[in-house]
């Protein structure tokens, strides 16, 4: 579970473009929605 937690931030902490982090917003708050409960 670290190892992917820390793979996510080192994503995120990448991210430059506006709508790249959109589009990540957006399947985060899908994929939460469907597999959440």
């Amino acid at each position: 579970m670290e190892d992917n937690r820390a793979l996510l931030h080192k994503m995120i902490d990448s991210i430059t473009s506006g709508g790249t982090l959109e589009y990540l917003a957006t399947f985060v708050r899908l994929f939460l929605e469907k597999w959440g409960d």
